[in-house]
């Protein structure tokens, strides 16, 4: 049973309600997202987080699963990859309070719940290896 396909879309969709939307990290390595260069692969961003306690590590964490989904959403084709591959647009929603709050939370609504219609139209089919 590979993953990637079609008719496989539900479980991708049972996997991010009980993951609370962290299992697109086992996605995004199906999909080779990952990139050796990047700073989430460097040990030493981590190491001086963690030395500075848990908080800085926490807000890596969600930034490195952000990421991670918004490549996952563009290696899967969701509409809108302009907006939220750019991170001035992110920078800009997390500048503006309130307004730009609420439009991360839509915008995160949005990507994870279409990167699950993605697979069940079929986008994942061409990363089976």
């Amino acid at each position: 049973m590979n993953i990637l396909k079609k008719e496989n879309w539900w479980v991708w969709l049972l996997i991010m309600f009980f993951s609370s939307g962290t299992g697109v990290i086992v996605l995004a390595a199906l999909l080779d997202c990952y990139d050796k260069d990047e700073w989430y692969a460097q040990k030493k961003y981590w190491l001086i987080a963690l030395a500075c306690l848990i908080f800085p590590v926490s807000i890596m964490a969600m930034v490195f699963v952000l990421t991670m989904l918004c490549r996952v959403c563009a290696k899967l084709n969701v509409p809108g990859k302009e907006l939220y591959l750019s991170p001035y647009v992110w920078l800009l929603f997390l500048i503006i309070p309130i307004i730009g709050w609420i439009f991360i939370l839509v915008t995160v609504l949005y990507l994870n719940i279409w990167h699950v219609v993605a697979l069940y139209k079929g986008e994942g089919e061409q990363y089976i290896k």
